[in-house]
């Protein structure tokens, strides 16, 4: 799940649907959550509702590369925020040396990259 933190590092509070179980979560900070019992009390940010708040071409990427809803949501905080610089992974393949994959990087709202990323593991 993508969580935002506030100033004194406190989670902000929100309900997700687990892509393990499909129950709905009450995120109350880091690894931890509280089942909700009632589907009417809560409501839910889905990617279709991200995808009308980033620029069509940030849109299309995350779609491509099939990109989770955490993904989507981190891409969005970055983009509101106006954190230039920062990236979220678009894919990650694990091998016996690390990590590679790409990265779609922010640099500013009208200017974004796609980059590749290698992560090797000292041996």
């Amino acid at each position: 799940m993508f969580s935002i933190l506030d100033n004194s590092d406190t989670v902000m509070p929100k309900n997700a649907q687990c892509n393990n179980c499909g129950v709905i979560h009450k995120i109350v900070d880091l690894c931890r959550s509280e089942i909700v019992t009632g589907r009417e009390d809560c409501s839910l940010i889905i990617k279709e509702d991200i995808a009308f708040m980033l620029p069509g071409q940030v849109k299309e990427v995350l779609e491509n590369y099939g990109c989770d809803l955490p993904t989507w949501e981190h891409a969005l905080f970055l983009f509101q925020q106006q954190q230039w610089g920062n990236f979220v992974v678009l894919e990650r393949k694990e091998n016996d040396t690390g990590s590679e994959g790409k990265l779609l990087k922010f640099h500013s709202y009208e200017r974004f990259t796609i980059e590749p990323f290698i992560d090797r593991r000292d041996l």
